[in-house]
């Protein structure tokens, strides 16, 4: 496996052992796309290009949420995008982190549901984290 940035190589190569590879590379600016090539002898080279992106600095919370709510509530980054979800379908609409709080307007959801809410904002990795309903 070798990762390649321009087409020129970054870090050295490395053999997969187990499924798992692992390449050390120089740290990349944001937005830098790095192309990752597998080969073998007699196989087909397969490659897959993955843009580097920021990790948020503020956790994303959920509080807890009981049968009666009509609210999500939560801590996140300021001036990410929060959404809630059930069984993958969104609920309530998309809300901003305003003063590392946050908010969305949910329909009441039966006990034992699971509620999702997901972090976004362009060049972060998404963070998700899930909630039972009590």
């Amino acid at each position: 496996v070798k990762a390649y940035v321009n087409g020129k190589q970054i870090g050295k190569s490395a053999t997969v052992k187990n499924g798992k590879y692992s390449i050390k590379i120089p740290k990349q600016k944001i937005g830098t796309k790095v192309k990752v090539k597998i080969s073998k002898t007699g196989y087909e080279s397969r490659t897959k290009t993955v843009t580097v992106k920021k990790a948020f600095t503020s956790n994303l919370t959920i509080n807890s949420v009981k049968k009666t709510s009509t609210y999500v509530t939560g801590k996140g980054q300021s001036g990410a995008t929060v959404r809630a979800y059930v069984n993958g379908k969104q609920i309530g609409k998309s809300a901003t982190v305003k003063n590392g709080k946050y908010s969305i307007r949910i329909p009441k959801q039966s006990k034992g549901k699971k509620i999702t809410v997901k972090m976004t904002k362009t060049n972060y990795i998404t963070v998700s984290k899930t909630t039972t309903v009590k």
